[in-house]
């Protein structure tokens, strides 16, 4: 159940940064990229499609790296999320996932 809560904040956090990457920093096209693949993998995990979650992440992970190189948001906001979502990844799927 900690682990449903940790992804659904984590689905939340990617939400409002979406927001502030719309209003803010007007960047229309990665923020909904970031958008999609950040709640995806919540969506994904809810059908037990652990795969295509998993995949989710990475494309996550890439999205909020480039934000970082190119200097679009705050490295203390990405920081933030890597860190989440690092520990989404390595709590769940190294556990669970099996190729």
């Amino acid at each position: 159940m900690e682990d449903d809560l940790e992804i659904f904040t984590f689905a939340s956090d990617i939400i409002t940064t979406y927001k502030y990457l719309v209003f803010e920093k007007k960047e229309f096209i990665i923020s909904k990229r970031l958008l999609k693949s950040g709640t995806g993998i919540e969506t994904h995990l809810a059908r037990n499609e652990k795969r295509t979650a998993y995949k989710m992440a990475v494309e996550t992970e890439f999205w909020l790296k480039f934000l970082e190189i190119k200097e679009i948001c705050e490295a203390k906001l990405i920081s933030g999320l890597n860190k989440k979502l690092r520990s989404i990844i390595n709590g769940f799927y190294q556990e669970t996932l099996t190729f």
